[in-house]
């Protein structure tokens, strides 16, 4: 979570810069993605590192024709034991 909140602050600083750049996820990190499941019978976590994805960034803006944003997640990699 923490690196989510980071990424999302750096692309915030550098909106308005004229920057172009290209990040591919690190797949040799320690990635992690967790989400919970809470209702009123059952209450469980999931926890994967198979992530894959990156952030395309060309122009002065984050909204650019050319920008994109892409993050993928395998569903039957979640270990919700």
């Amino acid at each position: 979570m923490h690196r989510a909140v980071f990424l999302i602050f750096a692309i915030s600083l550098l909106t308005g810069t004229g920057f172009a750049g290209d990040w591919q996820v690190d797949k040799e990190a320690k990635n992690k993605i967790v989400f919970t499941s809470s209702t009123t019978l059952l209450d469980f976590e999931g926890v994967t590192n198979n992530i894959d994805g990156y952030i395309y960034w060309e122009g002065d803006t984050i909204f650019g024709d050319k920008n994109e944003l892409y993050f993928e997640i395998q569903l039957n990699t979640f270990d919700t034991a």
